[in-house]
């Protein structure tokens, strides 16, 4: 802690000084804060603006959060995305061809989300909140409808009475490559969803699968179809 932090916080809890500097107190604290947490935005010629306002993507450090890293890659398309990071060593990566109607990211402590290549998204949340040392890998080329959620943690912990044992741990969840998630469907912690896979409206995946083109539905998702694939444009415009 620098000495001029230690006078911030001083100041800050000062019930005497705090009306007339705590408005100075906070601009300190906010810019000592930032030193340790990095906003990249990158360039189609791979050049890093670091620290960069960018349009239509709110980033928050809240508290003492530090040491966290976020990185934009242009080109992409956001109507509303906002990062909210409460604690420290967070790492958010969005490759480039992302377009994004609304997704809200919420971190805890020692987390990590990166998204593919030309990722779609009409509407998520994903939270990795209350489960250090998880992440979140989606592949290239996905195509997330909305009304989803995603998570790595239940947030509040179950165990066994006797032996104080966790029986639901945080886990990661990982996302292949052209998976195509259809609306209101949820995605858990444990969950792992291969390459060009399908998972179906209203449906729950809570666990890991291996096997790639396959058609995943219910609650939890069971295969209900293998041999398949999927393609973006509709079935009125799908040239056999």
């Amino acid at each position: 802690m620098t000495l001029k932090h230690y006078i911030a916080l001083k100041i800050y809890g000062s019930k005497f000084l705090k009306k007339i500097l705590r408005p100075l107190a906070l601009f300190i604290l906010s810019k000592e804060r930032n030193k340790t947490n990095t906003v990249v935005y990158v360039k189609k010629d791979g050049t890093k603006i670091y620290n960069k306002k960018i349009k239509n993507i709110k980033i928050e450090f809240l508290g003492n959060a530090s040491n966290n890293y976020i990185e934009i890659r242009e080109p992409y398309s956001v109507g509303n995305l906002n990062i909210t990071v409460e604690g420290n060593s967070n790492t958010f990566i969005l490759d480039y061809g992302a377009k994004i109607v609304r997704m809200t990211v919420a971190f805890g402590n020692e987390t990590k989300v990166s998204i593919g290549k030309n990722f779609y998204v009409g509407g998520m949340t994903i939270q990795v909140t209350n489960s250090m040392g998880k992440k979140v890998e989606i592949g290239s080329d996905c195509l997330f409808s909305y009304g989803l959620v995603l998570r790595t943690s239940d947030a509040h912990t179950i165990y066994d009475m006797n032996t104080k044992k966790i029986l639901n741990p945080c886990d990661d969840v990982i996302v292949g490559n052209h998976v195509w998630v259809a609306a209101h469907a949820n995605i858990y912690k444990g969950a792992k969803i291969p390459d060009d896979c399908v998972v179906a409206a209203h449906s729950l995946v809570n666990k890991k699968f291996d096997k790639t083109n396959c058609l995943l539905a219910g609650m939890p998702v069971v295969v209900k179809k293998e041999n398949i694939n999927w393609n973006s444009c509709s079935s009125e415009q799908w040239d056999f």
